[in-house]
C-alpha cells in the first residue's frame, strides 16, 4: 500500500548498514507492497520546511507554506506571525521574483475575471492544514507536496488542474478536476474530504478522472465514507485507460501513458493546442484566405505543445516508454531513492527512480525544468541535497529543482 521498502526486511533493498548520524528506520508505514487494510501512514504532520539550496533561475520563484512541527501539547488556536524570509542572493536573480515566501492561499489561476467559484473562493478563507511547495516558471504556478509513503498532491493553478489526491490544501479545493496516477493511499486518501469539502462550499460537482480498474471501488469507497458522514459526495469520476486524450478545454487536451509501478498506474502530459495557418497558405492575402475558409478548405493545422507531464510513481522504464515526457516545458517526475549502496534493480521492481537513473539519462531530458519529489522518508533532506550534489552538481544545467 506504501511506497518504500518493506521494514521487515532485515536488509531493505540490499543496503549497506547504514552511516553513523543516519535517521533511523522508519516503521512499518514504509513498506512497498499492498499492506492490510488497517495499515497506517506516517503522520501527515511535515518536518519545517527549510529554504531551499538550489537557486532558481531569474525567470522562477519558489515559495513555501509550512505546517506546525508535530507536537504532543495541545495546538492553540491562534498562530504566530510568519517571519518574512531573507531575498534569494543569487547574483542573476531578479529579487522581486526570487523572494522566498510562504505560498499564497487562494490562489485561483485559470481564465481572467472572476467566476463563480471565486466568489467562494474569496468566502472560505484560508486554512493552513498541509504543507506546500510553490513555483512560478513562464507563466504557470506550480505547487503542492511530494513524500513517499506520506502524501502526494500537485496543482497547476493557471490550468485548473490537479494531480493526485495523498492530501487535500484547503486553498485546493477550487480545482474543478483531478488526475490521479494510481490508487496507494498516499495519493488518493484524501479524495473523499475534497469531494466533501467542495460540496459543503456548494461549489460545481468535481472530475476525477482515474485508472478504469478501480473505478468501481473507488465508487464503493465514496458511498461508504457517504454513510459515515451522512451527506452526499457528488462528483463525476471518469474511467480512463493508457493512450487515452482527453479534451479537457478547447486549448487543453491531457493525454495517458502506462507507468511502471507495483500496482498498475498512469502518467499524464498536458497538451496545449494553437491553431496555425498552413504553410502552402502563408504568401496569401487576408481576404484571400478568408474566401478558400468560406469554400470550406481548412487553412490551418494543430500544433500541439507539452506543458506539463506528471509521471506519479514510476521506474525509469515508464518514462522511458513516453519520449514526450522528456521534452514536455516542465516535467515533475519521482525520485525517491537517492543513496549509492541502495540496488537499483531492486527498485526498479518497485517501480520507482534512483538518482542514479538520472544521471544515465541527463542527455535525454530537454525540459525547461524537471521538479523532483517522493523522496523516501528514510532520508533527510540534508542527506538528499548532499547526495544529489555529489551526483549532479550542475543540477542538470540548473533545471533541476528538489521539492523539498
Amino acid at each position: 500500500m506504501w511506497d518504500d521498502p518493506s521494514p521487515l526486511d532485515p536488509n531493505p533493498l540490499d543496503a549497506k548498514p547504514a552511516p553513523s548520524g543516519s535517521p533511523e528506520r522508519i516503521s512499518s508505514d514504509d513498506s512497498v507492497s499492498d499492506g492490510p487494510i488497517g495499515s497506517v501512514p506516517p503522520s501527515n504532520e511535515p518536518s519545517r520546511s527549510t529554504t531551499p539550496q538550489d537557486a532558481p533561475r531569474s525567470d522562477q520563484s519558489l515559495s513555501t507554506s509550512n505546517s506546525p512541527r508535530a507536537s504532543t501539547s495541545k495546538r492553540p488556536i491562534a498562530k504566530p506571525p510568519r517571519p518574512t524570509p531573507p531575498v534569494s542572493q543569487s547574483s542573476n536573480a531578479e529579487p522581486a521574483r526570487n523572494t522566498i515566501q510562504p505560498a499564497p492561499h487562494n490562489d485561483r489561476g485559470g481564465d481572467q475575471g472572476k467566476s463563480s467559484n471565486d466568489s467562494l473562493v474569496d468566502a472560505i478563507g484560508s486554512v493552513d492544514n498541509a504543507p506546500s511547495l510553490g513555483l512560478h516558471h513562464d507563466g504557470l504556478t506550480i505547487d503542492g507536496y511530494s513524500r513517499a509513503a506520506v502524501q502526494t498532491y500537485w496543482r497547476i493553478a493557471e490550468l485548473k488542474i490537479g494531480f493526485d489526491l495523498g492530501a487535500q490544501p484547503w486553498d485546493f479545493m477550487a480545482l474543478p478536476r483531478y488526475f490521479i496516477t494510481h490508487s496507494h493511499l498516499d495519493h488518493i486518501a484524501a479524495l473523499p474530504s475534497y469531494v466533501a469539502r467542495r460540496r459543503m462550499m456548494k461549489m460545481e460537482e468535481p472530475t476525477i478522472y482515474l485508472a478504469d480498474h478501480t473505478l468501481s471501488t473507488v465508487d464503493q469507497l465514496l458511498r461508504v465514507f457517504s454513510r459515515l458522514d451522512r451527506g452526499r459526495l457528488p462528483c463525476k469520476l471518469v474511467p480512463i485507460t493508457p493512450n487515452q486524450e482527453i479534451e479537457v478545454t478547447r486549448e487543453l487536451v491531457v493525454t495517458t501513458a502506462a507507468m511502471r509501478h507495483s500496482i498498475p498506474a498512469l502518467g499524464f502530459i498536458v497538451w496545449e493546442r494553437r491553431r496555425k495557418l498552413k504553410p502552402e497558405f502563408s504568401h496569401l492575402s487576408g481576404d484571400q484566405i478568408r474566401d478558400i475558409k468560406l469554400s470550406g478548405i481548412e487553412v490551418t493545422h494543430e500544433q500541439r505543445i507539452p506543458l506539463i507531464a506528471y509521471t506519479g510513481d514510476t521506474s525509469p522504464a515508464g518514462l522511458d516508454d513516453c519520449p514526450d515526457m522528456y521534452r514536455a516545458k516542465i516535467l515533475i517526475t519521482e525520485m525517491t531513492f537517492v543513496a549509492p549502496e541502495h540496488r537499483r534493480e531492486r527498485i526498479h521492481k518497485h517501480g520507482h527512480m534512483h538518482l542514479d537513473d538520472f544521471v544515465d539519462r541527463r542527455d535525454d531530458f530537454k525540459n525547461e525544468l524537471i521538479l523532483c519529489g517522493h523522496f523516501s522518508v528514510r532520508y533527510n533532506e540534508q542527506q538528499i541535497r548532499r547526495w544529489v550534489d555529489r551526483a549532479l552538481p550542475d543540477k542538470l544545467d540548473g533545471r533541476l529543482r528538489l521539492w523539498l
